[in-house]
């Protein structure tokens, strides 16, 4: 068996090589050369002499005449009577204003004559003493920080004159912070 064995490698090593399962080469395509085109003369086409009269040699039948029939006239536009122009409705001016109406009640605090006076003094003063400090500072040199108290004393004097009016406590407590700012000012300065 084993005597054997070496031949049946070498038949099936030959049966098997890449030569039988080759597959041929492709074919190339190869186009044939290229026939010449044979040229067309060109040549312009002799034109007759401009002195020559050319003379045309058939006669060509008139052309017939087709006869349009006639149409009748086109009717005349049908008058559209105008539209009826409106009357212009009489606008009625409005009712007079009655009564304006009152205000609503504003809800705020009652005074007695002697708070009333009291609170009324006591803005007025603060005001009067924030105004004169103010003058008496006015001429003098000022670091930054004393010029911004300068502006908050005068915004502050404007804020309780704007609530004069509507609310006195609120007036006369702004009065007072003007005041203070005022007189801590002339301390501070020479």
């Amino acid at each position: 068996m084993y005597s054997r064995l070496p031949s049946l490698v070498l038949a099936l090593s030959l049966g098997c090589t890449s030569c039988w399962f080759q597959k041929p080469p492709p074919r190339v395509f190869i186009p044939p050369p290229a026939k010449a085109r044979p040229s067309i003369p060109r040549h312009q086409p002799e034109l007759p002499d401009p002195g020559i009269e050319l003379k045309i040699t058939a006669e060509l039948p008139p052309l017939p005449v087709a006869e349009i029939p006639a149409l009748p006239p086109p009717p005349a536009p049908k008058r559209v009577p105008p539209a009826p122009i409106p009357r212009p409705v009489p606008v009625m001016p409005p009712p007079p204003p009655t009564e304006v109406p009152p205000l609503p009640p504003q809800i705020g605090r009652i005074f007695t004559d002697d708070q009333l006076r009291d609170y009324k003094r006591n803005l007025d003063e603060s005001l009067d003493r924030s105004r004169k400090a103010l003058l008496t500072v006015g001429g003098k040199r000022m670091n930054p920080k004393q010029q911004e108290d300068v502006r908050r004393v005068q915004i502050f004097q404007k804020q309780a004159e704007l609530a004069r009016e509507q609310d006195l406590i609120a007036a006369v407590e702004l009065a007072k912070r003007a005041d203070l700012l005022a007189q801590e000012l002339l301390r501070q300065l020479p």
